[in-house]
C-alpha cells in the first residue's frame, strides 16, 4: 500500500504499527508530480466520506486506473459501478474489500474498468464542458429572443 496524503502520517503509522502492517505500507507524504503515484498504482482507492468532487478521482481515471470511490464523493457520479470504476461504502470495510477482490479475481476485467474511466474523463474533458456551457448559453438566449 502507497500512502500519498497531505495529512499528516503519524497517526496513520501509528495504527498501521498497532496492526502489525507497518511493513506493508509505504508512507509518502505529499508528492507534486502525481503522476508517478499514478504511474506506481495497480488500482486507485480513495474511500472518502465526503467530497464535493474529488478532482484526484478524475486524474485516476484519466490515466486509466481502475477506481475504487466513497459513494459521497462528488465524481462519483461518473462512475458506473464495475463498468468505469467501483463505488463502496466508506463506513463499511468489507465494501471497500469487496470491491478489491472484484478487481483482484480478474485482471482483464480491471484493466477494462480503467480503459472505461478514461473514457469517462474524456467525454468530461474541460472542452466538452465548456461545449456544453455554451449550448445551455445559446439556449437561453434563442428562448430569450435575444439574438
Amino acid at each position: 500500500l502507497l500512502v500519498i496524503s497531505r495529512s499528516p502520517l503519524g497517526p496513520f503509522q501509528e495504527q498501521a504499527r498497532g496492526l502489525g502492517v507497518e511493513a506493508r505500507i509505504r508512507f509518502w507524504g505529499v508528492e507534486n508530480s502525481p503522476a508517478l503515484a499514478y504511474q506506481a498504482a495497480d488500482v486507485f482507492v480513495y474511500p472518502c466520506r465526503y467530497e464535493p468532487f474529488g478532482v484526484v478521482v478524475a486524474e485516476a481515471m484519466a490515466t486509466e486506473l481502475p477506481v475504487i470511490v466513497g459513494r459521497q464523493v462528488g465524481a462519483a457520479e461518473w462512475i458506473t459501478h464495475q463498468q468505469n470504476g467501483l463505488l463502496c461504502d466508506p463506513a463499511q470495510p468489507d465494501s471497500l474489500r469487496q470491491q478489491l477482490e472484484w478487481l483482484r479475481i480478474d485482471a482483464v476485467r480491471a484493466r477494462a474498468v480503467g480503459r472505461a474511466a478514461r473514457g469517462t474523463t474524456q467525454a468530461h474533458s474541460s472542452a466538452a464542458c465548456a461545449e456544453a456551457t455554451e449550448s445551455v448559453y445559446e439556449e437561453v438566449v434563442r428562448k430569450r429572443g435575444l439574438l
